[in-house]
């Protein structure tokens, strides 16, 4: 066979299971799967990697649990419901590259992403990053799904993939607009609601201090590296009161803020 009717071939092929992919019915899986731990990984969610692919997934409309998670009963009856999401990282030359895979309930792979690569050096910036130019191809593909009994096409002019830098940015101005500044006498604070959870920033928000757990309407267990106590809200949460144990001098230390 000559090299012309060769490439013939192999680009008719190509064309074959590019059509072939194109068909695949998305709308007999209603959740998506993702491990705490990628194959790759040495650690649980290193790198923030499986927290932050289930936060792109449930941000397009996806049902997603973690595989340790207490799964559906009707998943738990038919696992062909879901989707399984594979990382497979490759270590380049100066860069790091990634290829997302989506598998069925058999291990086939339905639908796989083309190698991404990141070339920050930082590691967890760089990580997140391919991850991010990874989903931008399942935004790509506009999946047409049913959702609450109708079925709705996402269309997307063109996927926004933002640097770790502009990520970051983002993440300050939200907290800057949904926050509340608190101050005690020089001392300020900026604090963040998250369902059953607080957060208390840096007045800037470019640095978080500590996150605390609600154990009652108006008072969060406040866990600090250097200290534990209490956080109450007061006054309709215009002054908040902080008590806890200084374990240099050990002894109970109160303070009062007033929302700015």
């Amino acid at each position: 066979m000559k090299i012309p009717q060769i490439l013939a071939f192999f680009f008719t092929c190509v064309f074959c299971f590019s059509s072939q992919a194109q068909k695949i019915d998305f709308d007999k899986y209603e959740y998506i799967l993702i491990p705490i731990t990628f194959g790759y990984m040495l650690e649980e969610n290193e790198h923030q990697v499986s927290s932050l692919t289930r936060f792109l997934f449930k941000q397009e409309g996806f049902e997603v649990y973690m595989t340790e998670e207490t799964l559906p009963f009707d998943l738990v009856e038919n696992p062909c419901k879901a989707l399984k999401v594979s990382l497979e990282k490759e270590n380049l030359v100066l860069k790091i590259g990634m290829v997302l895979k989506l598998i069925d309930c058999y291990g086939k792979v339905v639908y796989q992403t083309p190698r991404v690569s990141s070339s920050l050096k930082e590691s967890k910036p760089a990580h997140q990053e391919v991850v991010r130019k990874a989903f931008a191809y399942i935004e790509e593909m506009g999946f047409e799904r049913a959702l609450m009994g109708q079925t709705n096409k996402k269309v997307f002019e063109a996927p926004e993939i933002l640097t770790y830098e502009e990520e970051q940015a983002r993440k300050v101005q939200r907290l800057l607009n949904d926050g509340e500044i608190y101050v005690h006498e020089r001392d300020s604070i900026l604090v963040y609601k998250v369902e059953n959870e607080i957060e208390i920033h840096e007045a800037n928000a470019k640095s978080l201090i500590t996150r605390l757990s609600k154990i009652s309407k108006s008072t969060y267990l406040y866990n600090h590296k250097d200290f534990n106590g209490i956080l109450t809200f007061l006054d309709e949460e215009d002054t908040l009161e902080i008590i806890y144990m200084n374990s240099e001098t050990n002894s109970e230390v109160k303070k009062v803020y007033t929302k700015k």
